[in-house]
């Protein structure tokens, strides 16, 4: 929900299912973590010149993934129809003619620059910010607080990652739009996302996590042996919990 994130980590996440598809393993942890990282580098919010900063940073991040070769072998022959609508395809959305209208006309000459704007406008136009974000936000709590994909053990498969999307989808509404801080904030709430991902066992037990308990002594009074020792110290973590 952090102004940050919107602009980083989940920049991330819709050029990679604009580009690639929107399936469960898409991205991956550690291209995200890489690809996040280089966009907020220098940019601290709220202080100097953050915003010119973070356009430069979101600017050379898309001229270098249009360049990357997996992009150039699934996009790099298209003309600029061809082009937008497979980008809005692969992200499952049906964008409006002002959307369409506005990819195309950003895609230019086709050159990398214009490549590059045109992944931008698809990417941040919002059919495509409300349709992806339930499964981003689902992606960043694995990331996040579990520091892994999905599909990676104790799990091995994507059917944990499907339940809780599926929960979140059931609290989210036809017509939302979760650009509205109070909908996704009410939205994520409802589903309890990162309650449930907090007090999970996995992330207890991986991140230090004890539980408090008590042992009688031999005058019967009880002491605690154990204290809980939870920190929030994961910056993924913090960006999405409200306040």
């Amino acid at each position: 929900l952090s102004i940050e994130f919107q602009n980083t980590g989940y920049f991330v996440v819709r050029f990679y299912k604009s580009a690639f598809g929107d399936t469960p393993g898409n991205p991956r942890y550690l291209p995200f973590l890489a690809d996040t990282q280089s966009i907020g580098q220098g940019v601290i919010v709220g202080q100097g010149s953050w915003q010119q900063q973070l356009e430069v940073n979101k600017q050379k991040y898309a001229e270098d993934f249009v360049a990357r070769s997996d992009f150039q072998a699934a996009h790099g022959s298209q003309n600029a129809q061809v082009f937008v609508n497979s980008l809005f395809s692969n992200a499952g959305v049906t964008p409006t003619q002002a959307e369409i209208d506005a990819a195309i006309a950003a895609f230019g000459s086709g050159d990398n620059a214009g490549r590059a704007r045109a992944l931008r406008a698809v990417a941040d136009s919002k059919s495509v910010y409300n349709k992806l974000y339930n499964p981003a936000f689902v992606l960043a709590q694995y990331f996040g607080y579990l520091r892994r994909n999905p599909d990676e053990s104790p799990d091995r498969d994507f059917g944990g990652y499907n339940f809780w999307l599926n929960k979140l989808n059931a609290f989210s509404h036809p017509g939302e739009d979760v650009s509205d801080e109070t909908i996704a904030i009410r939205r994520v709430r409802n589903a309890e996302m990162v309650r449930s991902f907090i007090v999970s066992g996995e992330y207890r037990g991986r991140f230090g996590i004890r539980t408090a308990r008590a042992q009688p002594r031999t005058d019967g009074k009880w002491i605690k042996v154990d204290v809980l020792s939870f920190l929030f110290k994961f910056p993924l973590a913090r960006a999405f919990v409200p306040g």
